[in-house]
């Protein structure tokens, strides 16, 4: 919870209340009655009374929250009476007790009531710390619980990403042709599987295409001494570069355009192929799995220090369609490097909880054993 004084006055004021009222009335029974101070006299059992009731307030905030649909106030109102009736309690635990430790069973819950008392107040200070870090380290809001399937994702369809365009890690890449607008828009025809490719909309020819104003043999891309030859089939419209050719010899980075579906050729060199493989294999793909390698994360520590990796291998890739893929990567790197910091700040915010919580929860069954038995004996 971010402290902001302007939220913050009524509670302040009623705190301050509450403490000065509770110093002065422990002041005036300690100078007019020295023998009522202790903790079972009746001013230490209404201190301590107070006190275990800011406690067990403090303690609902838990149940409240899993208790949303109900009008019990809202969640800030309950948050803030959480922490300031908690920071409340402890002088009052002192009033109660007139400042004395007691026996060994008192003594050991004051040792954990200032364990939980400290640990809250470091939550405090964190909650005031790491939101406004947050804040200045990512771009995009981000639900904690979303983080990781999201760096699993991005993983993955990285990986798919090179492999598509790449062509299988062990062995080179040949010349391929991408929908990039249409129906079939993502889809890769790998060009150097076989001699003669056919596309259009009949069911048994090598790429079918599922624009229905494509025909059914539209054109034809023919393998021939290391050219690929692209053919209109039976007079059908094919534009290359917005231009209409019924034969053409295809060059890297040309458009065509068949129908409402748009395709474009790529035949990067075996040089760029591979480079842009390696700087994935040695060094994007260690930073985008689940759990990072150290030296990776060395690598891309700063926004800088990923523009400039990536900088460096545009300058050996000449294939557009290779440049594409370096774009993709170079984004999936920047979100992975925020959700690596939201996930580790996500820690800080939260990890003081793990001690917290269970020491909260034993400290009030503590505190009402303790009341019961002093009132009882």
């Amino acid at each position: 919870m971010l402290i902001r004084l302007s939220e913050q006055r009524a509670w302040i004021h009623v705190s301050l209340a509450l403490l000065v009222g509770g110093a002065l009335a422990h002041a005036l029974c300690a100078t007019l009655a020295p023998s009522e101070e202790t903790a079972g006299s009746w001013p230490g059992l209404i201190f301590g009374s107070m006190a275990l009731a800011m406690m067990v307030f403090a303690g609902l905030l838990t149940p409240r929250k899993k208790l949303r649909a109900l009008p019990l106030g809202s969640a800030a109102w309950w948050m803030r009476g959480h922490v300031w009736f908690g920071l409340l309690s402890l002088p009052y635990v002192f009033f109660h007790s007139g400042f004395e430790i007691g026996g060994v069973y008192t003594q050991a819950l004051l040792i954990l009531f200032i364990l939980c008392y400290a640990s809250g107040i470091y939550g405090l200070i964190i909650q005031q710390i790491v939101p406004r870090m947050l804040l200045g380290a990512v771009t995009r809001e981000m639900i904690y619980e979303r983080i990781d399937p999201l760096i699993q994702s991005l993983a993955e369809s990285s990986l798919e990403t090179v492999r598509k365009t790449c062509g299988p890690f062990n062995r080179p890449l040949g010349a391929h042709l991408e929908v990039i607008g249409g129906p079939d828009n993502g889809t890769h025809v790998l060009l150097a599987e076989r001699e003669l490719f056919v596309f259009g909309r009949e069911m048994d020819i090598p790429v079918v295409i599922t624009d229905p104003t494509v025909a059914l043999r539209h054109f034809e891309v023919l393998r021939s001494g290391g050219k690929y030859l692209l053919g209109a089939r039976e007079g059908n419209m094919v534009l290359v570069n917005d231009q209409p050719v019924e034969r053409s010899e295809l060059a890297e980075g040309d458009k065509i355009r068949v129908g409402d579906t748009l395709l474009q050729f790529s035949h990067p060199t075996p040089q760029e192929v591979q480079v842009l493989k390696s700087f994935f294999v040695e060094d994007v793909q260690p930073f985008l799995l689940p759990k990072p390698v150290p030296a990776a994360i060395q690598k891309f520590r700063t926004v800088e220090d990923i523009s400039n990796a990536f900088g460096h291998v545009r300058k050996f890739i000449q294939s557009e369609n290779l440049k594409k893929v370096i774009d993709d990567l170079l984004d999936s790197t920047l979100l992975r490097r925020e959700l690596l910091i939201c996930k580790r700040l996500h820690h800080w915010l939260n990890g003081w909880l793990i001690l917290h919580i269970p020491m909260a929860a034993l400290l009030l069954f503590g505190s009402a054993l303790h009341a019961v038995i002093s009132l009882l004996y």
